[in-house]
Protein backbone atom coordinates (compact mmCIF):
# COMPACT_ATOMS: atom_id res chain seq x y z
CA UNK A 1 0.00 0.00 0.00
CA UNK A 2 2.86 2.10 0.50
CA UNK A 3 4.34 2.06 -3.37
CA UNK A 4 0.61 3.87 -4.26
CA UNK A 5 1.33 6.70 -1.90
CA UNK A 6 4.77 7.01 -3.48
CA UNK A 7 3.56 7.42 -7.02
CA UNK A 8 0.64 10.67 -5.67
CA UNK A 9 3.70 11.75 -4.09
CA UNK A 10 5.84 11.73 -7.40
CA UNK A 11 2.79 12.95 -8.88
CA UNK A 12 2.59 15.48 -6.85
CA UNK A 13 6.43 16.77 -6.74
CA UNK A 14 7.15 16.04 -10.02
CA UNK A 15 4.31 16.21 -12.98
CA UNK A 16 1.86 18.93 -10.83
CA UNK A 17 5.43 20.85 -10.03
CA UNK A 18 7.05 21.29 -13.46
CA UNK A 19 3.39 22.12 -15.10
CA UNK A 20 2.82 24.68 -12.23
CA UNK A 21 5.70 26.25 -13.11
CA UNK A 22 5.44 26.48 -16.55
CA UNK A 23 2.35 27.81 -16.38
CA UNK A 24 4.25 30.78 -14.07
CA UNK A 25 6.79 31.32 -16.03
CA UNK A 26 4.50 31.86 -19.29
CA UNK A 27 2.21 34.27 -17.25
CA UNK A 28 5.49 36.30 -16.20
CA UNK A 29 5.68 37.74 -20.27
CA UNK A 30 2.11 38.55 -20.25
CA UNK A 31 1.08 42.23 -19.02
CA UNK A 32 -0.62 42.05 -15.15
CA UNK A 33 2.00 39.42 -13.89
CA UNK A 34 3.64 41.56 -11.33
CA UNK A 35 0.33 41.99 -10.30
CA UNK A 36 -0.72 38.54 -10.40
CA UNK A 37 2.70 37.15 -8.77
CA UNK A 38 1.46 40.01 -5.85
CA UNK A 39 -1.65 38.48 -4.92
CA UNK A 40 -1.39 35.12 -5.33
CA UNK A 41 1.25 32.12 -4.02
CA UNK A 42 1.75 29.07 -6.55
CA UNK A 43 -1.51 26.57 -5.42
CA UNK A 44 -3.10 29.35 -3.22
CA UNK A 45 -4.05 32.92 -3.03
CA UNK A 46 -3.21 35.32 -0.62
CA UNK A 47 -5.15 36.69 1.81
CA UNK A 48 -5.32 40.85 1.11
CA UNK A 49 -2.07 40.26 -0.96
CA UNK A 50 -0.13 40.10 2.35
CA UNK A 51 2.23 37.44 2.81
CA UNK A 52 1.78 37.40 7.04
CA UNK A 53 -1.74 37.65 7.02
CA UNK A 54 -2.17 34.51 4.61
CA UNK A 55 0.64 32.38 6.70
CA UNK A 56 -1.15 32.92 9.58
CA UNK A 57 -4.54 32.38 7.99
CA UNK A 58 -3.08 29.03 6.43
CA UNK A 59 -1.36 28.12 9.41
CA UNK A 60 -4.55 28.46 11.83
CA UNK A 61 -6.47 26.16 9.25
CA UNK A 62 -4.09 23.72 8.99
CA UNK A 63 -3.54 23.33 12.78
CA UNK A 64 -7.59 22.89 13.34
CA UNK A 65 -7.20 20.58 10.46
CA UNK A 66 -4.52 18.51 11.84
CA UNK A 67 -5.86 18.74 15.47
CA UNK A 68 -9.31 17.91 14.46
CA UNK A 69 -8.09 15.19 12.24
CA UNK A 70 -5.84 13.62 15.16
CA UNK A 71 -8.65 13.58 17.45
CA UNK A 72 -10.94 11.12 15.64
CA UNK A 73 -12.51 14.02 13.78
CA UNK A 74 -16.09 16.08 13.63
CA UNK A 75 -18.94 13.64 15.39
CA UNK A 76 -22.35 14.80 14.29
Amino acid sequence: MKEAWYIVLWVWLVLFNIRMLNKDYSLSKKKGWKQYCSHSWMLIPKINGSTIQSLIFYGIVGYISFFTYTHGGIEA
